[in-house]
């Protein structure tokens, strides 16, 4: 089971509905801005690490990926009015990469960063 992070305007610090949203044309005007973010056409590719079996699924509409030291990730994906993407163990540390754009994404959308496990704001 996997952990979902959101990036959403739809609930304060208190989890008390705001009736705020992200809209979807004010993500494609940001990522369209963002050198580091791009939409992804591209089909998905897992690897079972046990196995060595390839998965392929479709990425997600309103997928993106962003940039990092030359490489593209897997990034925040848009629907019903929030941001959402895998929760990765590795956003536990403060440098890495992919969350640090997550916290520009949310600082631009004045959003709040939380996930699926549970009322917790990430303080990010």
């Amino acid at each position: 089971m996997s952990i979902t992070l959101i990036v959403t305007q739809s609930y304060d610090e208190n989890f008390n509905e705001t009736g705020e949203e992200i809209h979807e044309d004010e993500w494609d005007e940001f990522v369209e801005s963002q050198d580091n973010l791009r939409f992804n056409s591209e089909p998905i590719v897992l690897k079972n690490p046990a196995t060595g079996e390839t998965i392929e699924m479709s990425a997600p509409e309103g997928a993106t990926e962003v940039l990092v030291n030359g490489s593209w990730y897997p990034f925040l994906s848009f629907g019903n009015g929030e941001l959402r993407m895998q929760y990765l163990p590795d956003f536990e540390n403060s440098d890495n990469s992919v969350r640090k754009a997550i916290v520009g994404v949310a600082g631009y959308f004045a959003a709040l960063i939380t996930t699926d496990a549970g009322d917790e704001v990430l303080a990010w």
